[in-house]
């Protein structure tokens, strides 16, 4: 009788094991029969149901999919084991678009109505992170919320499925055979991230120019964050802050710097402050009163090798730099920065004036293919008045670490983040956060 029981609980699991490899065979299949933009140039591949089993034997989050009252949200969307994005030719690398089949027109009005609003042509989602158009059964979401006229054209030719091939047809296959989490292919490289307990762990590799690596300055050991990059600081500053073109002189400042720069913040330091306040004087007249205050600011330095002699006379000529060591305050409004150019040509700015002006000079140290390493102790950082907004999200982090070694004509870039709970999966870390 126990042998029998026992043989119908077996076949009973395995009936039911088999019927779920089954179900997610099938829809697997299903979720690579997708259209795909005949002009897309750049492709990212989302493994839902890989991420899905990590983050359910995780526990899930705490408070994923769930709304303020407890009851668990309803999108109308039918969501596939696996989500394809794709990025087109002559656009920002940041557009990218995906396309959906809405599963219940009514849930889905209801999730358009409470989270999105329209505006441009589109409904920009409440994050302000992404945007969405649909029509009759298909939605298509955008990676931007103020799509210009040649998105929107892309956008609604995906919508109604015009221009398109099938995934099997496209030059895409090949993704259905990676095993990370998240991978993308085309005309920005090839790469992968991946959600493991503890980490986040990311590598990417871009076609690259072959050139010399200008030599970067050293910067001290355990910093709060460092980088180092081989770019001109110029450039770099400009693809930051391209709404500065109109007051900014970004070609003349690139004849500045010789390329490759070095940016750390160590520490805090106290600065003064003139506070402004107003009291009424004995005729009841509204005076002005100026204290001056101290407040800790980051301890910021920057070093960038200057291009000859010239290098200094630009950025003088350019209000960025003003004689004897002032750095211009409608550049950086935060705080108060100072500079020296030591004998070897290298432009030092910090937020800490005395250390700026008394260190001595600085060798440069030749980086052997290294063109971007960036290393970041959030523990440190969050400890700083700056982020003191931001430390609450930042708390789950521990340190940070990018780098970017060129080899062969190319750039292999790897990026690690880890979490101070090693045992947690880390995508459920960070959608507890919200």
């Amino acid at each position: 009788m126990v042998k029998k029981i026992i043989i119908a609980i077996v076949a009973v699991a395995v009936l039911v094991a088999a019927s779920v490899w089954g179900f997610l065979y099938y829809q697997r299949a299903q979720s690579f029969k997708v259209a795909v933009p005949a002009a897309a140039v750049n492709a990212v591949r989302i493994n839902v149901e890989q991420i899905g089993i990590d983050l359910l034997f995780s526990g899930g989050p705490d408070t994923a999919d769930k709304k303020k009252g407890g009851k668990k949200r309803k999108y109308g969307l039918e969501l596939p084991l696996n989500v394809f994005l794709f990025g087109f030719k002559d656009m920002p690398s940041t557009f990218l678009l995906s396309r959906w089949t809405i599963s219940d027109d009514i849930d889905f009005k209801v999730f358009i109505k409470e989270e999105f609003n329209y505006t441009g042509g589109v409904y920009v989602h409440n994050s302000k992170l992404f945007s969405c158009l649909y029509k009759d059964k298909t939605a298509v979401m955008l990676t931007t919320i103020k799509p210009d006229a040649a998105m929107l054209s892309v956008a609604n030719e995906y919508l109604s499925g015009s221009n398109t091939v099938a995934f099997a047809e496209s030059k895409w296959t090949d993704l259905k055979q990676a095993g990370a989490d998240i991978t993308i292919a085309g005309a920005w490289g090839e790469g992968s991230l991946d959600f493991e307990k503890g980490n986040i762990d990311a590598r990417w590799t871009s076609e690259a120019p072959v050139r010399s690596f200008p030599a970067v300055a050293p910067v001290p050991e355990d910093v709060a964050f460092a980088l180092h990059a081989n770019g001109n600081l110029a450039d770099d500053l400009h693809s930051l802050f391209p709404g500065r073109a109109d007051s900014v002189h970004w070609d003349r400042l690139h004849t500045a710097f010789a390329g490759g720069y070095a940016l750390y913040i160590n520490g805090a330091v106290n600065q003064q402050e003139a506070v402004v306040t107003y009291d009424f004087d004995d005729n009841f007249e509204k005076v002005a009163r100026t204290s001056m205050q101290e407040k800790p600011v980051p301890a910021v330095y920057l070093l960038a090798p200057m291009a000859g002699k010239d290098g200094l006379n630009v950025l003088q000529q350019e209000s960025i730099l003003f004689p004897p060591d002032s750095v211009s305050k409608s550049l950086f409004p935060l705080f108060a920065l100072r500079y020296k150019v030591d004998s070897s040509g290298v432009l030092a700015i910090s937020s800490n004036r005395a250390q700026i002006l008394d260190q001595p000079d600085r060798k440069a140290v030749p980086e052997q293919g290294r063109c971007l390493s960036l290393y970041c102790n959030v523990a440190q950082l969050r400890g700083l008045p700056l982020f003191a907004d931001a430390a609450a999200y930042l708390k789950p982090f521990e340190k940070l670490r990018l780098q970017g070694i060129q080899k062969d004509g190319k750039i292999f870039y790897t990026l690690n983040l880890s979490f101070t709970n090693k045992q947690q999966y880390a995508l459920k870390q960070v959608l507890d956060l919200f």
